[in-house]
């Protein structure tokens, strides 16, 4: 029997939900089907504000450009037994780009591992009723899905433990990694780290801490030689719809880690790490605690072995259909 052809609709080269979802799948993947990969171009989350200079006539071009990206990589749809699409195609044109991407391939796969239904509710009500298969990060993203259609798979995010590996931990450094939109998370305890405070973004905070840039050469390195990783969150319905990848990336390099008691995140830390809100004082405790018991939940339950199984079983239960 001939391998699969899959066409993966995707928001980008180096969006972490292309990265983490799909992309690292591929070298397993391309065992068992024929992949291929249409990022968004310019990626998806690019706008005039990125650049000092263009204004709202250079975020015309943009949102052209991305348009025109999305509807070529739509066309090959037909060429495929089945269109994979990570998260909304593009906003604004939400839900149609999606329901023409679903009429034109045979099947197709809805994944994503946000609550963006808040933002467009009946937009990804439309897009999950219409797929073939609902991938969804959790259970909380899952229960949206499962109002719209019975055809939905969990498949967590996974973290590649042979690019996170552990280094030395220095004892002392307290490290968050993350995107700018969720700064205000970690601003609202900074007053509680008592630590020295080491931030990786794609922004530099208004906050005193060490500040390492974000790029994929730097994301590792700057956590492997920290003490503890943190995730803070407020209890609300978009952050309890969150995957918890930073405890991934943390606890991969060998980081015990504190986190709040929001959505999956006590389940991702189990015993390796303190779940609270109490942060100074948990910040204490995970120094003490041994990071390979950390590094060896995350193999057991989130690794590209261990999650691949169950992204592929999704990928074949829409090709069943």
């Amino acid at each position: 029997m001939s391998k699969p052809r899959l066409l993966f609709l995707t928001s980008g080269r180096d969006t972490p939900s292309s990265r983490f979802r799909i992309l690292q799948y591929l070298p397993k993947l391309r065992e068992v089907a024929r992949p291929s990969v249409s990022p968004c171009r310019p990626q998806k989350d690019l706008t005039q504000r990125d650049f000092r200079f263009g204004g709202w006539p250079l975020g015309i071009l943009i949102g052209m450009a991305k348009l025109f990206s999305r509807l070529t990589a739509i066309a090959r749809g037909p060429l495929h037994d089945l269109v994979y699409i990570e998260r909304e195609l593009l906003v604004h044109w939400s839900p149609g780009l999606e329901k023409l991407a679903m009429k034109m391939a045979p099947r197709s796969v809805f994944d994503f591992d946000d609550a963006i239904y808040l933002r467009h509710p009946d937009a990804v009500a439309a897009i999950c009723s219409r797929a073939t298969r609902v991938v969804a990060g959790n259970e909380t993203l899952a229960a949206f899905a499962r109002q719209h259609t019975d055809r939905v798979s969990v498949v967590p995010t996974a973290i590649d433990t042979d690019r996170y590996t552990p280094g030395v931990r220095d004892g002392k450094t307290v490290v968050w990694t993350g995107s700018a939109e969720n700064l205000k998370y970690l601003a609202a305890i900074r007053p509680r780290i008592r630590r020295p405070l080491r931030v990786v973004c794609n922004r530099k905070p208004d906050f005193d801490c060490e500040f390492i840039p974000w790029n994929p050469a730097s994301e590792v390195s700057a956590l492997r030689n920290a003490a503890v990783g943190i995730m803070p969150l407020p209890d609300e319905e978009w952050t309890r719809g969150k995957c918890g990848f930073k405890l991934l990336q943390y606890m991969a390099c060998g980081l015990p880690s504190v986190a709040s008691p929001v959505g999956v995140n006590a389940d991702i830390v189990g015993d390796t790490g303190v779940v609270g809100e109490d942060w100074e004082s948990a910040i204490e405790q995970a120094l003490t605690m041994d990071g390979a018991a950390a590094r060896a939940r995350i193999q057991e339950r989130y690794s590209i072995q261990a999650v691949f199984p169950q992204w592929w079983n999704a990928i074949q239960a829409a090709l069943a259909l």
